[in-house]
């Protein structure tokens, strides 16, 4: 009868990093050291013999890429922990990028690794638990949806820029194909789109009330609001985890409308765990997934991809975004493409005193600064997402500096 516990296979040739291991995890009853093996072929082995919930690998991973797959394939519930010297930076980069989801500095202390290998395997569970319960929630209609094309903005994890570049598409596709284009925040917690665009939120998701089932084009068209550069926008709730707000079938009914109404539509999803987001990937015929070159961006983005894998998303409408790709210190892009066996991903350059000034004006770049490195990356993701070659339609800028700063102070005060 199969033990209850977390369940460790330890692979390394190094007799004294075995030895700190298995001391430091000997205390504990809960860790079952299930055996120590020298090289990742012999950790193959083992797997099909054992059950294994954690490999602790000491053996330098760079260039084992094809060993981890075959040990994903062989033990799909194990998950790698990488042991990687605490003054090489670089070989726990490449350990992640082999397929480790996380790494311990060596030598460690005995706390960090107990409670690296318990935080890893909890969130283990945690996920496969919740993608247990609701499988479907990935699998999106099929085909997609009929009526306006759906690109859908999602990031794993926060700080990817994901809400600056989809507002920053959304005026793009405009631009570049002068067709018709709403741009949505879909969440219940409050957004950023309103500051970033520089509008008041006279009107929200919320507006549309729990039930909206029956809203209807007209109604919806009293919701938007319209922008400058000619987009619509649906904004988030002005409060967290308003009442007021469409409750899932209803916002499926809402998109289903506004894909009548629109040529583009384009989504920036927040939080995974938001029933919003589920709806979202239901109707995308493209999912911008936005990274930053990270370590921890790589990390969350392996574990969606093989969430969206395991439960039969297309992946071929996914889309890779790397934001800030050219920064100083990341992990380059060909590492990343390799690593998440993306190919051709959009490539945004690193200008943070662009994004930063865009912010705080309310005004995005792709009017601002229209030719930008950033604008032009853009413009180059909205042509190939369309197929479009347009020549674009001139955006004017309304308003001195101070005029807009003030409109958005107002919005943020809810005032005026």
């Amino acid at each position: 009868m199969e033990q209850k516990g977390i369940h460790i296979l330890i692979v390394s040739d190094d007799p004294l990093l075995v030895e700190h291991v298995s001391d430091a995890l000997a205390p504990h009853d809960d860790f079952l050291i299930e055996g120590v093996v020298s090289n990742l072929d012999s950790a193959i082995t083992k797997v099909k013999e054992v059950p294994v919930d954690i490999v602790l690998v000491g053996e330098r991973l760079e260039g084992q890429e094809e060993r981890l797959r075959q040990l994903a394939v062989e033990a799909p519930l194990a998950t790698v922990i990488a042991l990687c010297p605490r003054t090489d930076a670089r070989s726990a980069q490449k350990a992640l990028l082999a397929g480790a989801r996380a790494f311990v500095p060596v030598p460690f202390d005995n706390d960090e690794l107990c409670t690296t290998i318990r935080d890893v395997y909890e969130v283990e569970a945690e996920r496969r638990a919740r993608m247990a319960q609701s499988p479907e929630a990935l699998i999106p209609s099929s085909p997609a949806q009929q009526g306006g094309q759906v690109f859908v903005f999602l990031s794993p994890k926060g700080g990817t820029g994901r809400s600056v570049l989809a507002a920053n598409l959304a005026i793009a596709l405009r631009q570049v194909t002068g067709r018709e284009v709403l741009l949505i925040e879909a969440r219940h917690t409050v957004g950023d789109l309103d500051t970033m665009l520089n509008l008041v939120p006279s009107s929200t998701l919320a507006d549309l009330g729990p039930d909206a089932s029956d809203v209807d084009v007209g109604f919806l068209r009293t919701i938007l609001l319209q922008h400058s550069s000619g987009i619509q926008v649906l904004l988030a709730p002005p409060t967290n985890d308003d009442e007021r707000s469409p409750d899932p079938e209803s916002f499926d009914h809402v998109l289903q409308i506004a894909q009548e109404m629109f040529d583009y539509i384009v989504i920036d999803v927040g939080p995974l765990y938001d029933s919003y987001a589920s709806v979202a990937l239901q109707h995308a015929d493209q999912l911008l997934l936005v990274i930053t070159p990270e370590t921890t961006a790589l990390q969350r983005a392996l574990l969606f991809l093989d969430a969206a894998r395991q439960h039969g998303f297309p992946l071929e409408r996914v889309r890779l975004v790397i934001n800030r790709a050219n920064a100083r210190g990341g992990i380059a892009y060909e590492e990343i493409e390799g690593r998440l066996m993306m190919q051709d991903p959009f490539l945004i350059p690193d200008d943070i005193s662009l994004i930063t000034y865009s912010v705080n004006e309310g005004v995005p770049f792709m009017i601002s600064h229209p030719k930008s490195a950033a604008a032009a990356a853009v413009v180059d993701m909205a042509r190939k997402l369309t197929g479009h070659n347009g020549q674009g339609v001139a955006i004017p800028i309304n308003g001195k500096p101070w005029q807009r700063l003030s409109q958005r102070l107002k919005g943020l005060l809810l005032i005026g």
